[in-house]
């Protein structure tokens, strides 16, 4: 925890034990949507205790199923492991048919002291549901993304922290641009000399740099300082908690808790 927020690693089966060594909340990657909305438990262990379930859409055919079959799996499961809740995290195109898993599934786990926690695209299938809200931006104001957010869905605010390693090719504001590793990223600073700059707007770091070809690319990426200011941003209007890939931040996480 820092200064009253909380992340909430997530993790594979094969990556927990590692992160439990931090002391934070876990959220296990370790269950898939399957064909017809079956629930698909993957390398689980039997020993997993606390935290939260995340189910991925990754093996989800599109097709409809049986909502409240899956909703009671997902009860049993939370209920076997002692686990706070459950978070859908739906990466594919919006589908009607998980709307409604999530418009049957929200109000009942709620019911039963579960939490629910939904991608924002889906907000309006539940008020039942917390809704993710991701903070990494290629331009704009997180304070105005983050406050708009707090007027449309009030309390239900979780953040999605994605850690930014992006390079975006100008001029191209509407572009996402491509996600560095690591190792490009480290190059790119070292040809620099390190030299870097701060967006107090998005809560990140930028520089840019011509490509060979003479083109102009702009650089953003996170580090423990601004993953701080962002959580810092979001206290100060009354969000607490953000969902974090541990993998993505492992190497800053020390200084981070």
């Amino acid at each position: 925890m820092s200064s009253g927020f909380t992340y909430i690693l997530c993790a594979a089966p094969g990556q927990t034990r590692d992160a439990s060594r931090f002391g934070q909340t876990l959220a296990h990657m370790g269950w898939q949507l399957g064909e017809g909305m079956r629930l698909v438990e993957s390398g689980v262990s039997s020993s997993m205790r606390g935290g939260h379930m995340i189910i991925g859409d990754a093996m989800y055919d599109g097709r409809g199923g049986d909502a409240s079959r899956l909703t009671d799996a997902c009860f049993r499961e939370c209920s076997l492991r002692a686990f706070e809740g459950v978070v859908f995290d739906f990466e594919q195109r919006p589908s009607r048919h998980l709307e409604e898993l999530v418009a049957e599934a929200a109000p009942y786990l709620k019911k039963n002291g579960l939490s629910v926690v939904i991608p924002e695209r889906y907000a309006r299938a539940s008020t039942d549901a917390q809704v993710l809200v991701p903070t990494a931006m290629s331009s704009g104001s997180l304070h105005t993304r983050l406050r708009d957010a707090r007027e449309r869905y009030g309390p239900r605010v979780v953040l999605e922290m994605e850690r930014l390693r992006r390079d975006i090719l100008l001029p191209g504001p509407q572009s996402e641009g491509m996600q560095l590793h690591k190792e490009e990223l480290d190059a790119l600073l070292s040809e620099r000399g390190g030299v870097k700059f701060y967006s107090q707007e998005m809560c990140a770091h930028y520089f840019t740099y011509k490509d060979t070809k003479g083109s102009t690319h702009f650089v953003l990426f996170d580090d423990a300082q601004s993953f701080r200011s962002k959580s810092q941003a979001a206290l100060r209007m009354g969000m607490d908690r953000g969902f974090i890939l541990y993998p993505e931040v492992e190497d800053f996480l020390p200084a981070l808790v």
